[in-house]
């Protein structure tokens, strides 16, 4: 078995006592390693003082982390820089399905959008037609009547005109009263509808624009890091 290894000879360092300072007095230097070092003052340390006192030794681990660091910084510097590229890659790979989202969610908000104005364009067309059924059907008693008398038509035949008439002005009636459902209700509801999905489609689009300058900030963040690092 071989013998244990000797330790390293302790290091021992020189430096002035500051003012105010005597024996006993705890002072923190900074030892030729870069580490502060808190020493007692030894008997007959007076201030301005040049004394030579005998540090502590490193500990293991703190010396194993002191290494580790520097080897990670050597490698860093010595890494090459990436590019605009690359940078561009890093940044955007943690939005890459946060926008796959956005975009699937925007083109359903588009679609919804787009078979809510088909449906208003419907109701357009199935007003028009009420319109048109409800101008035929408002024909005056007086009209029916001057008709009649023109075509020769008998009082039996006028009556019969005239039950005719009040069938259509009930139709006309019952016609006009839909139309005003879908005027009052329906049609008003429908343009709610596809209001709110035009503000949702703006909302994805706004919301799509904030992720986009969100990455950018972060690959610029990043670069900045990688910067500090190899300084």
């Amino acid at each position: 078995v071989a013998p244990p290894a000797a330790p390293p000879p302790a290091e021992r360092v020189s430096f002035q006592v500051p003012a105010g300072v005597g024996p006993g007095d705890s002072v923190t230097i900074t030892a030729p390693d870069g580490r502060e070092v808190t020493v007692t003052m030894p008997e007959g340390a007076l201030a301005g003082a040049t004394i030579e006192v005998e540090l502590p030794p490193v500990d293991d681990g703190i010396q194993g982390l002191a290494e580790l660091i520097a080897g990670t910084t050597t490698t860093l510097a010595a890494a090459p820089s990436p590019g605009p590229e690359a940078r561009r890659a890093a940044g955007s790979d943690g939005f890459d399905s946060a926008k796959e989202a956005l975009s699937l969610e925007l083109a359903s908000a588009q679609q919804r959008a787009s078979r809510q104005e088909g449906t208003l364009a419907d109701m357009s067309l199935q007003l028009q037609k009420y319109e048109a059924q409800v101008k035929f059907l408002q024909i005056s008693k007086g009209e029916m009547e001057a008709i009649a008398a023109g075509s020769g038509a008998d009082v039996a035949g006028v009556s019969g005109l005239q039950l005719r008439l009040q069938a259509a002005q009930a139709e006309a009636t019952e016609a006009a009263a839909a139309l005003r459902a879908v005027r009052e209700t329906e049609l008003p509801q429908e343009q709610a509808r596809a209001m709110a999905l035009k503000q949702e489609v703006f909302r994805l689009k706004e919301a799509a624009l904030t992720s986009e300058e969100a990455m950018l900030e972060l690959q610029d963040e990043l670069h900045e890091l990688r910067q500090q690092v190899l300084e």
